[in-house]
């Protein structure tokens, strides 16, 4: 039997070897919603999407059929501890083969996919865990997440012609096409981008190239337009390459993502004004976030996705040779979220899976992440008061917290009862 005064370096040890989270980003902890070592295996190459709630939408997969979830609390052993929005075994979440998560609204996720036992058009949906409504059926050429608000209008980008429609009750309404003259005289000659966005107001933000008398002149336009008059969109910002530009552009600007506020984000490739040379940035209703010449930053290869809150914070990843790298700002230390090659979770993170419905107005992140051990992950990145980098596997208010203060509250009641004397060393 061991010695009283033995109990306070019995408890010490033990303090010291509860497990401790490997700081991967600063201001941000990690809540694992999905596992591969689970029932379901999630599908985190389609990045996830989260709602103001915190609740995450995902793909994965279970019992031999395809799924699209929610989850909210860790922990989740099995299926049946998830909400289930859609899931069938015909159901195939390639994200090339366009079955992906779009916008998660006031508790409504929407989906695009493709019934492949039974070949036909593809169709948007969304659901809430009760019932599902189909937004829409039709051939959609592009691959992208449905962008649809909180009243059901879905907006998507057409072809033959190529046109800019919304769609409401299976009714489609076009609101921009090829060689339409807008109000001000110019004249919208191509280069939409098929990643449009909506708000829950109406609004949407969309990329285009413009022309005014024949002449380019800063024609590569972000326009933001009310549905109540499509012919007068609010141009957010327009490039080209000429000085008398508010920026230049070397191309049009994808991706963007609009909140409820007005406001639109964007990214692309820019020309320098003055040494003509282009770099890579993102903007915020045409105020530059962050470009490549910003020091502390690595060096990027491309933007691969935005998103914006009514906050107005810009979440942005960033495509580089050592993979993914997340901000939420300006700040390469101060804002990175997470970063391929940090820690997390006992081990190395190698890719990131994000997009524009990622970010909510509580400032959470929704991702999909891999590791070098092979895990596949769904977590909800959450800003933490303190340093952040926690990785969060279970349902307790404070992971590991009760238990330390526990230990801890032991250590102070025996070093102040059992008086310290010489005597036979602990072992």
């Amino acid at each position: 039997m061991l010695p009283r005064r033995c109990l306070p370096l019995l408890i010490a040890t033990a303090l010291a070897l509860l497990p401790v989270a490997r700081a991967s980003a600063v201001g941000f902890d990690f809540v694992v919603l999905a596992s591969s070592l689970r029932a379901v295996v999630p599908a985190i190459e389609i990045p996830p999407s989260i709602d103001d709630t915190g609740e995450v939408a995902f793909a994965g997969s279970a019992a031999g059929s395809q799924w699209v979830l929610v989850a909210d609390e860790p922990g989740a052993e099995v299926l049946a501890d998830y909400l289930v929005i859609d899931g069938d075994p015909a159901l195939s979440f390639n994200p090339l083969s366009g079955n992906v998560l779009g916008s998660f609204t006031d508790g409504w996720v929407a989906y695009r996919t493709q019934d492949f036992l039974t070949p036909g058009p593809q169709y948007v949906a969304r659901g809430d865990g009760g019932s599902v409504e189909v937004l829409y059926s039709g051939d959609d050429p592009a691959p992208v997440a449905p962008a649809v608000n909180a009243d059901g209008q879905y907006v998507l980008h057409r072809q033959s012609p190529t046109r800019i429609v919304v769609v409401e009750d299976q009714v489609e309404t076009v609101l921009f096409q090829y060689f339409q003259t807008l109000d001000d005289g110019s004249r919208l000659v191509g280069n939409f981008r098929p990643m449009p966005d909506i708000d829950d107001v109406g609004r949407v933000a969309f990329a285009a190239t413009a022309a005014v008398d024949g002449q380019e002149i800063c024609s590569n336009r972000i326009f933001l337009s009310n549905l109540l008059s499509p012919g007068a969109p609010a141009v957010v910002a327009a490039g080209g390459a000429r000085e008398g530009c508010p920026f230049l552009s070397s191309g049009l600007t994808v991706p963007l993502a609009a909140n409820d506020v007005g406001s639109v984000a964007f990214a692309g490739t820019f020309l320098d004004p003055v040494s003509l040379d282009s770099k890579r940035a993102v903007y915020l209703d045409g105020v530059s976030v962050w470009d490549e010449l910003m020091p502390g930053f690595p060096a990027a290869l491309g933007v691969d996705a935005v998103a914006l809150n009514d906050a107005g914070t810009v979440a942005f990843s960033l495509n580089t040779a050592q993979g993914t790298h997340l901000y939420v700002g300006s700040d390469p230390v101060a804002d990175e979220v997470l970063s391929a090659g940090d820690a997390l979770c006992d081990d190395t993170v190698t890719e990131i899976y994000f997009h524009r419905y990622g970010l909510n107005d509580a400032g959470e992140l929704a991702l999909g992440v891999a590791l070098s051990d092979g895990r596949r992950l769904i977590v909800r990145a959450e800003p933490s008061t303190g340093p952040g980098g926690e990785c969060i596997r279970f349902p307790v208010p404070e992971p590991g917290g009760a238990a330390a203060a526990a230990l801890a509250a032991l250590a102070v009641l025996a070093a102040t009862t059992v008086p310290r004397r010489s005597g036979t060393p602990c072992p």
